[in-house]
């Protein structure tokens, strides 16, 4: 079930990663928004890192690896709001459900230990 999760999980941050793409390319994007857009891409990228480590872990039965992973992939779902302060990032709808995924990885591996 936790490999499931966490397919899921990536074709999540895999479809932030190219929205946020597309927005910080849009002619209409303003010149800061595309900047802060451009590190969000680098986190979502390094999201799918995580994952791809905690389902290779998952293979191994390594759960503390699995479980640091996943806390990533939760940090970095995170860190894009953080570039818009005092506003919403375009990108909340998804960071949220990419934090939320990732937290119920998160779950699911503490059942498996």
């Amino acid at each position: 079930m936790l490999y499931v999760a966490i397919k899921a999980c990536t074709q999540h941050a895999q479809l932030s990663l190219n929205t946020a793409q597309k927005i910080a390319e849009a002619p209409s994007t303003n010149p800061t928004t595309a900047s802060n857009l451009s590190d969000c891409q680098d986190s979502y990228s390094d999201a799918l890192d995580n994952l791809q480590a905690a389902n290779d872990a998952l293979g191994i039965r390594d759960f503390g690896a699995v479980n640091s992973m996943l806390s990533a992939v939760v940090t970095d779902a995170s860190d894009c709001q953080d570039l818009f302060p005092g506003k919403s990032s375009p990108m909340l709808h998804y960071e949220v459900k990419l934090r939320q995924m990732a937290s119920n990885c998160l779950a699911i591996a503490s059942l498996a230990t």
